[in-house]
């Protein structure tokens, strides 16, 4: 991707008598604020500007890291930071007179004809790659992710799309980062179906979801027990309880709505209306049918959705709050209840499921100290593997969806070098192994989002790191197997419940 920009920032005055410290300052834009996110030799460059009175012409060229159209709204801080106390100057417009985008794809007449049907595109083309050419657009209009939007449309045209982490990533997804030694895996067949036979789990009606039975819940709580021992509890973590209802307006300002509104469920409440439910009542007596349609009409529009991350109540937790040193930094964990993900036709075995067992570990510090807990946490993480057995390895991650509408939606915020580092274990049954957790670094996608003030030097930054219990218990039994002899820990099982019919290993 190539983009060229010409644009204007207009200030509050005439700007003549600060053209000494607006050259530096374009320097240090330049050299800095148009590189940060972008991988070595990446980001914007400032390939000219002249000043006419109150308005500074740039010309920006840019890869697809830090945008051009992202770099001129980069530039309003630090030149109001600069020019303000010196010169009383601020920046009161800015705007693209031009912009272009060159992609390399190829789109027939048809998707060309869409993309030029939009009012904010005055020439769509392809001759060996795609030209777009954007009409003039506002300070409002480049804050929206606009461009960004119309960007993805035309390569979604194409029947491509560009993965979000390889705009923002410095190390390219599916690097790994470090492993463990091999290791050996008692069991080779599927876990799923080994805990079925023996009556460890059930499944139960809804899909992606099961009854877990007293043998499995004694394996899960004693490797739950361990993790918290060994992760936060060792990283200075503090134990909370987290809401799994979360109202949708908490999960706007987190900007899921847009990064993964397919993958969540959506709660409603009843309205207050007897008459309603007294229909409702009568209908299902003689119809022996559930009246969907009458209970549709009694339920108000969705207000809240079933925990899709668990970390959401954390970032709440601080809105519109402020924090000095001495509140930082704040470490907490929740090992509560289930969280929910709709995984629609992929969920299947234990490996992936709708509703599933996890502790979620949050924390907000500084830029600095959010980086080294990161470190801290992984490491803990990995030396806990190791003591189980379990063989793993540690890769870029290619989903950091905690971004993709904040990406989506304006890009002028800090991003880490590397958002997403992903722990998967090795099972022999599953091809390309299970996801058993992940390090987050959300930059301040979060901090911005909530409105959390901070009076340390330092930017606020937040991270998070789920630990995939449920996966956990899968990865453990697939190198241990069902055998507790077999178990580095101890763990007392009790016996499963069971039918005439059931469970059928046991039946023979």
């Amino acid at each position: 991707m190539d983009l060229r920009l010409e644009g204007r920032l207009r200030f509050s005055g005439d700007a003549a008598e600060a053209r000494e410290d607006l050259e530096e300052v374009l320097e240090e834009i330049e050299g800095d604020w148009f590189k940060r996110g972008a991988s070595e030799g990446g980001g914007a460059s400032l390939i000219d500007w002249s000043l006419e009175g109150d308005v500074l012409r740039v010309e920006l060229e840019s890869d697809r890291y830090v945008r051009a159209h992202d770099a001129l709204v980069r530039m309003v801080r630090p030149l109001a930071q600069r020019l303000g106390p010196e010169h009383h100057i601020g920046v009161r417009e800015v705007a693209a007179e031009s912009l272009e985008a060159g992609l390399d794809v190829t789109l027939g007449a048809e998707a060309l004809d869409a993309l030029e049907g939009l009012t904010e595109v005055e020439e769509a083309s392809s001759d060996g790659m795609l030209l777009l050419r954007f009409a003039p657009l506002e300070e409002s209009q480049l804050r929206s992710g606009l461009v960004d939007r119309v960007i993805s449309f035309a390569t979604e045209l194409s029947g491509e799309r560009e993965a979000l982490a390889f705009t923002i990533s410095k190390e390219e997804p599916g690097t790994v980062l470090a492993k463990s030694p091999e290791r050996t895996r008692r069991l080779q067949e599927d876990v799923t179906t080994a805990l079925e036979d023996t009556g460890w789990i059930k499944r139960f009606p809804a899909k992606g979801q099961w009854t877990y039975l007293p043998p499995y819940a004694a394996l899960y709580e004693a490797l739950r027990d361990f993790a918290i021992e060994r992760i936060p509890e060792q990283n200075g973590f503090l134990q909370a309880m987290f809401p799994k209802l979360v109202p949708i307006e908490v999960m706007d300002d987190m900007r899921y709505l847009e990064g993964l509104p397919e993958g969540m469920y959506y709660s409603c409440t009843p309205e207050r209306s007897p008459e309603l439910f007294e229909r409702f009542r009568n209908e299902l007596r003689v119809r022996r049918d559930v009246p969907f349609e009458i209970l549709e009409e009694a339920l108000e529009r969705p207000g809240y959705v079933l925990a899709p991350a668990q970390c959401e109540p954390f970032y709440q937790l601080s809105s519109h709050e402020q924090l000095g040193e001495d509140d930082l930094p704040v470490r907490l964990f929740d090992a509560s209840g289930f969280t929910y993900r709709w995984e629609g036709g992929g969920s299947k075995g234990l490996d992936r499921v709708n509703e599933f067992q996890r502790i979620e570990m949050v924390w907000m510090d500084g830029r600095s100290g959010v980086e080294e807990a990161a470190e801290s946490v992984l490491d803990s993480y990995t030396d806990a593997l190791d003591d189980l057995g379990i063989e793993w390895y540690v890769e870029v991650g290619d989903d950091p969806f905690y971004l993709e509408g904040r990406v989506a939606e304006e890009r002028d915020i800090e991003f880490p070098d590397v958002p997403k580092r992903e722990i998967r274990a090795k099972v022999p049954y599953i091809e390309g192994d299970i996801s058993v957790g992940s390090v987050n670094l959300h930059g301040d996608h979060f901090v911005e989002g909530f409105s959390i003030q901070s009076t340390v030097e330092e930017p606020l930054w937040t991270a998070c790191c789920g630990i995939g219990l449920s996966r956990w218990v899968v990865a453990f039994l697939a190198h241990h197997g069902l055998d507790p002899d077999d178990w580095p820990i101890d763990v007392d099982l009790p016996e499963t419940p069971t039918t005439q019919e059931w469970p059928r290993g046991a039946r023979g």
